[in-house]
């Protein structure tokens, strides 16, 4: 159900906009982790870069920067999904484009750049 004024065609252009981007996510953090089910987490996974060689202090190191750089990779995609992810249940139950800062209707410019946008502008954190 549509409790939000804009049109039919605004929302289903804004719901596949939604689906691609999740697809895209789930891509990467599926390339980039693995996903423990148990503790509902994802953890960045390690590339070894020389595994049957022996390494040096730089191989090493270089190993390290990967690492810190999937795992910022990770921690955006996932905040990311989480984000794409309740603007679509928001959309399933007719509230997407509602601010959750004041209720109000997010512009459809914010939400056309934005489309897992929770805030008007005025309300951003």
């Amino acid at each position: 159900m549509n409790q939000t004024p804009h049109s039919q065609d605004f929302l289903a252009a804004q719901r596949q906009a939604l689906l691609e981007e999740k697809d895209r996510l789930e891509k990467i953090l599926n390339d980039s982790a693995t996903y423990n089910a148990e503790e509902d987490r994802y953890t960045p996974k390690f590339q070894e870069f020389s595994p049957d060689e022996a390494e040096d202090e730089d191989e090493a190191v270089d190993e390290v920067v990967n690492y810190e750089e999937t795992a910022v990779r990770v921690a955006d995609a996932v905040k990311s999904l989480n984000e794409v992810n309740s603007a679509l249940e928001k959309m399933a139950a007719g509230r997407y484009g509602v601010c959750e800062g004041g209720g109000e209707l997010i512009p459809e410019a914010r939400l056309k750049a934005y489309p897992a946008a929770a805030t008007c502008i005025e309300h951003e954190a």
